[in-house]
């Protein structure tokens, strides 16, 4: 592959690459069928594949600006010393593994370096991050037994500003994994993460109104169905709140993705409806919430949306 005109920082992804390769040796082993998935040769194509998806979709090259993904991979073999460092799961490979990305800006100026060294502290705490409480590093995130993955998708960016989802799933046994979401908007003039008075007018009721346009658009998509239920009549198992789990993530920061075409807001597994429903979202054109917004915010100099890749 060709790669454009521009300066990526090789030796640092040479440098994943090759903890990659040894990692794969360790998690994929000839000698253990019991790998997951399935055997050895599944267990590869799979990470392969997943490697290969990661290096060609994380690369992005916007006005002035060159993104490439970082990678960090953790192998934590069982120990049968004490129960607390073994592989609990009845079928378990009998280690704990662990594999996460973030993005970096190449040949950094002054602004943008402060943003790298910003975003990789967020991504450790966030995808680093266990459903118990957050980690300091990416190795202490892994325990034998646990398969986790820390991702994240670039979801705008210009001069600006830069809006990135730093996400996790993890599976630590049970009937399925978690997978959860945190955004990181930061202005990168000002060395600083979005503040939820960047969007809004001081002293307008700018809660209440974003609370009730999320719920409307939520209430048609996904549906009624999809939710936890609104009419407290049918909340017979004390199942959560609809409204105050929407008026609590509506409002704020760490659930939005902010772009000129406007404001999504994200929900996380479980949080507005059963798991079955995945991670809800609701999109929010500026022009809805007009008369509420801060009369410094300029939506035509935010970045455009990033279409993401499937």
């Amino acid at each position: 592959m060709r790669l454009p005109a521009f300066e990526l920082s090789l030796s640092q992804i040479q440098s994943d690459q090759r903890e990659w390769l040894r990692w794969l040796d360790a998690i994929c082993p000839p000698d253990n069928p019991g790998v997951v998935p399935d055997t050895p040769v599944a267990c590869l194509k799979e990470h392969y594949t997943d490697r290969l998806k990661q290096l060609t979709t994380g690369l992005y090259q916007l006005t002035g600006i060159t993104l490439y993904t970082r990678a960090h991979f953790v192998y934590v073999p069982a120990s049968t010393s004490t129960a607390s460092t073994q592989d609990s799961r009845p079928n378990g490979p009998g280690f704990g593994h662990g594999e996460f990305a973030w993005p970096q800006i190449d040949n950094p100026n002054a602004d943008q370096a402060a943003w790298n060294t910003a975003l990789l502290a967020a991504a450790t705490k966030i995808e680093g991050a266990m459903m118990e409480g957050a980690s300091s590093s990416f190795d202490q995130a892994v325990s034998p037994g646990d398969d986790i993955d820390g991702f994240f998708f670039l979801k705008s960016a210009n001069q600006h500003l830069i809006d990135v989802a730093l996400c996790q799933f993890a599976y630590t046994g049970g009937a399925h994994g978690m997978t959860g979401c945190t955004a990181f908007i930061w202005w990168l003039g000002e060395h600083r993460t979005l503040a939820a008075e960047d969007v809004f007018a001081a002293g307008s009721p700018w809660q209440e109104k974003l609370a009730a346009i999320t719920q409307a658009k939520l209430l048609s998509d996904p549906g009624a169905d999809a939710l936890w239920p609104l009419d407290p009549a049918k909340n017979k198992y004390g199942l959560p709140d609809l409204r105050k789990s929407v008026a609590q993530g509506a409002i704020n920061p760490s659930h939005w993705d902010i772009s000129s075409e406007g404001l999504n807001i994200n929900f996380g597994e479980y949080e507005v409806g059963p798991y079955s429903s995945g991670m809800p979202s609701a999109h929010i054109a500026w022009s809805e919430l007009q008369g509420f917004l801060n009369p410094s915010l300029r939506p035509e100099t935010l970045p455009p949306a990033i279409l993401q890749p499937k």
